[in-house]
Formats: C-alpha cells, structure tokens, sequence
C-alpha cells in the first residue's frame, strides 16, 4: 500500500491504458482486466482478476482534482471502515498518481425503495453507527468549502444567493456544537452494497463531519417520506430524538440541497 501528501492528478488523461497501470501497481503486474464497469465523472473503474481474485480498479479523470476529492482521506477512512466490517476491503492507494484498487464484493446495489422498508433503515442506521464511532481519522470534509468550489467553477453571480444561504445553515449548525466523526458524506443508495452484511462503497467524498450529514443526504438525495426520516433517525440514535437533534438534520437537509444543485450544475457546465 501506498498514500501520498499531493492531489490525485498524474495518471488520469496519461494515456496509459489500465493493463499499463496495472504493470507498476506492487504485487499486480499481469492483472487481467475483465471489464470496465465505471465510466464517470471523476473516474474510470474496471473489475480485475488477478491469482484467482476479484478487485476494482479506478483510475482518476482530471474531475476528480476539480472537484477537490481528498483521496487521502478517503483511503485513511476506508481502511478503517474496512478494518471494523463497514466497507471491502482498500488494497492499494497512489494518491498522487489517481490510482486505487480495492476488493471486489459481490452483492446488490441498494435502491430508493430499499430505504422505505423499516428492517433496512434499522440495519444501514446500525452500520452508521459503527461508522461514527471509528476514531476521527482523515481529513475535514466542510460541505461549505465545497459549495464555494462548485459556484466558483460556474462562475456565475447568479449562485451567491445559494452560498449566503448555505453560509447561514452552516453557522446554524455550527452554533448546535455537533459532533465530529468520520463520515462518507456521499450515502446514495447506489452506494449500500447488500452483500453477506451490509458495506458502504464509493468513498470518494470520506472526511470528518456532522454524523446526521450522512443521515441528510440519505433522506434529501432520496426525498424520504417523514415517516422513514424519523424512523432512521431514531433507529440511529437507539431513542426518540430530540426536537434540536431533527432540526440539526432537518438544517444539514437543506445544505446537501444546495451542495447537490450546485454539484449538477458545476459538472453540466464545466464536462
């Protein structure tokens, strides 16, 4: 394994082609690769065999940078979401080349509707409880700082309305005094893997945060009814929460909405 202090922006758009990354990533020389199963924005991913086992490799586009992804935090977090059961297992990072690879788990994606059913909200509300009781690891992740980055890439005055609004819900939040865990901050339903347990993958967006900001994008990304909002939440904190403690998520809602419109938007002009 191997992590590195600087941005992820050497091997993307180098031309090398995934067997030739393979050749100098340690113990992979050789690697065959089965398919590509992610052409996105900010990386190619492909599945990989090698001596028997499966693996993901990704490889960075010059999104990734753009959008500021900390890819050592994500590995620090990874891991140790891997270590505790909450994640596959993370087997090679090159920070500053854009190159991770993981294991491959078999297993099925969730879907909007797997957040409607009460024993599903109880399991993903016990994995995020693991999840933010891991040491703080990794970097900040200031959903604030993110959303100056995506309206500064659109370039229009047209967004400031949004960051002073979202300027406002920070401080508010800030003012409760949340606590700082390690989170994934990108919990779609895409990115629950239901395999022999339940793992969370795709941690690009891993840092340090307000724990009920994962249960927000989780309920915003997915407009979940009321009811599955209060039954995640309670689930989550093993009580009936506390009026500050739905306003904190209902106010961390509000921000991923401003950071997701921002994020389509920035991604559409700029790609």
């Amino acid at each position: 394994m191997t992590t590195s202090p600087k941005s992820a922006d050497a091997v993307k758009n180098s031309g090398q082609t995934p067997e030739q990354v393979l050749e100098w990533v340690p113990g992979f020389a050789g690697a065959h690769i089965e398919s590509q199963i992610v052409n996105g924005l900010t990386q190619d991913s492909f599945l990989v065999l090698h001596q028997g086992r499966p693996y993901v490799l990704r490889i960075d586009k010059p999104m990734a940078a753009d959008l500021g992804l900390d890819r050592g935090s994500e590995f620090a977090i990874h891991c140790a979401a891997a270590q505790a059961g909450l994640a596959p297992k993370a087997v090679f990072m090159s920070v500053d080349k854009g190159v991770f690879i993981r294991e491959f788990v078999p297993g099925r994606s969730w879907q909007g509707a797997d957040l409607e059913d009460p024993f599903h909200l109880q399991d993903l509300a016990e994995l995020l409880s693991g999840l933010h009781a891991l040491p703080c690891i990794g970097s900040l992740y200031d959903p604030l700082r993110a959303i100056h980055r995506y309206a500064t890439m659109l370039g229009s005055a047209a967004y400031s309305v949004m960051t002073d609004r979202a300027e406002k819900l920070i401080n508010e939040i800030d003012s409760m005094s949340p606590p700082a865990s390690p989170c994934h901050n990108d919990l779609l339903a895409q990115n629950i893997l239901q395999a022999k347990g339940l793992l969370l993958i795709d941690w690009e967006f891993a840092g340090i945060g307000d724990p009920l900001f994962d249960l927000a994008v989780i309920i915003e990304h997915h407009h979940l009814s009321l009811q599955a909002k209060l039954m995640l939440l309670s689930a989550y904190l093993g009580r009936e929460p506390l009026p500050s403690e739905i306003e904190r998520l209902s106010l961390q809602q509000s921000v991923y909405g401003i950071l997701l419109e921002l994020w389509e938007a920035a991604t559409q002009n700029v790609y």
